[in-house]
């Protein structure tokens, strides 16, 4: 073979190699430091949505260490160019102390600013504020306003809240037909609270058509998601023959989980069914709540994530 053929394959092999080392360094995952630099870089260039994700590597201590004062100085620096979440975080950073002294006023101007530029969350806390009257004067109607704009958005919460005072008469005339409706948008989304509203709401007929089925339906959807008030409401169907065929097995397995989650009458309803059963039945009864504890353990750890 030629020296120069020679030579030839030995330049692209050497070039082969420095495409290769160049290509993996980079496909080679960034450290949260180098991501942490590179937002620093952007966010000191005055790019907000970089402010905002650096002040939220400060509040997790991602890449550096936690420093909330600082987190809040970036937050600060979004917000005042008009970012809607950083606007909102801040308030909440006033609305806990983090970083800042704790000021509730302070919380609500900023999260005013946000919710005028129509962002629910910080919609949803304004309304809070003035349902309980906490940082301004209480005003009912003025929550209920608030509530309804982040609840159009599709904001479970607030659905299921301007819901609730749709049934109770709060700040808007009392429609039972809206309660419905609004629990029905927030429960469908997976919204505990909502779906034992719902269920209450078909249990009784208020609004609705009455249906223990569907009652039990939603007590079901918000038991599995460790509801308590829900758990009972369920234990108490299945003692009563409402909606679902008796099964003291169900019913005791319920209210075993209810009193697990603080039901103040969970313990009391399940001796009394304990009295009605065999010792067979309540070892298999004591059998399923160890299975639904578990099944209800899993659906959280699925929510945090």
């Amino acid at each position: 073979m030629k020296y120069s053929h020679i030579l030839t394959i030995s330049i692209c092999l050497v070039l082969f190699c420095l495409v290769g080392n160049a290509i993996a360094q980079e496909t080679k995952p960034k450290t949260e430091v180098q991501k942490f630099q590179e937002t620093l870089v952007k966010a000191r260039a005055g790019y907000a949505g970089a402010q905002y994700n650096l002040s939220a590597r400060y509040v997790l201590g991602k890449g550096v260490l936690r420093d909330f004062k600082e987190a809040v100085k970036w937050l600060r620096s979004a917000a005042d160019q008009g970012h809607a979440k950083a606007q909102f975080k801040l308030g909440v950073m006033y609305e806990n102390g983090k970083g800042v002294l704790k000021d509730i006023k302070e919380a609500g101007k900023w999260w005013r600013k946000a919710a005028d530029q129509g962002y629910p969350k910080a919609q949803f806390k304004l309304g809070t504020m003035y349902f309980i009257g906490v940082g301004v004067l209480k005003d009912e109607k003025e929550a209920a306003r608030w509530f309804r704009k982040a609840a159009e958005q599709g904001f479970a919460e607030a659905q299921y809240t301007i819901g609730y005072m749709h049934y109770s008469g709060q700040g808007v005339p009392r429609d039972l037909k809206k309660a419905v409706k609004w629990n029905r948008k927030a429960a469908e989304q997976g919204f505990a609270m909502a779906q034992y509203s719902l269920g209450n709401l078909h249990y009784s007929g208020e609004g609705v058509q009455q249906d223990f089925k569907e009652a039990a339906r939603w007590f079901l959807k918000a038991a599995e998601q460790g509801l308590a008030p829900a758990q009972h409401s369920l234990g108490v169907m299945y003692a009563s023959k409402d909606g679902v065929l008796r099964n003291d097995v169900k019913a005791y397995a319920w209210y075993t989980q209810s009193a697990f989650n603080g039901h103040p009458d969970g313990v009391k309803e399940r001796d009394l069914i304990a009295k009605k059963m065999t010792p067979e039945q309540i070892a298999q009864a004591q059998a399923l709540s160890k299975k639904l504890m578990d099944q209800i353990l899993k659906n959280k750890k699925k929510q945090v994530k």
